[in-house]
């Protein structure tokens, strides 16, 4: 498997503007790295060190200013902005928004089935 440099560089840059806006460093998971030969974070270090910076978010109990049932994600969009939330999706999905064809449905997808 080859390494996407450029794909990498645009990871790297989104984790140093979620690092500059969150106040910490993003964790990053190591060993899945070197399986997908992507910088990946850790989601649950980051879930723990949103929890730990913000007193206001209860991370265990998903709350967040008295407000429940608040997912991380919900969480994110709503203290830091959709762009935040934009780019985490984007460092966790990224091998689901591959622009190889193959792994797009084909064109007569969900066409003809009975009803």
């Amino acid at each position: 498997m080859s390494v996407d440099v450029a794909s990498n560089s645009r990871r790297y840059k989104m984790i140093y503007q979620l690092n500059k806006l969150f106040g910490f460093r993003m964790p990053i998971d190591g060993p899945l790295s070197l399986v997908t030969h992507q910088i990946e974070i850790d989601l649950i270090k980051r879930d723990d060190r949103l929890t730990e910076y913000d007193p206001d978010y209860k991370g265990k109990i998903a709350r967040y200013k008295g407000l429940d049932n608040i997912s991380m994600s919900a969480y994110i969009r709503i203290k830091f902005g959709e762009e935040a939330h934009v780019m985490i999706q984007k460092l966790i999905n990224h091998k689901n928004q591959s622009n190889d064809s193959t792994q797009r449905s084909p064109p007569h997808a969900g066409r003809n089935k009975r009803v």
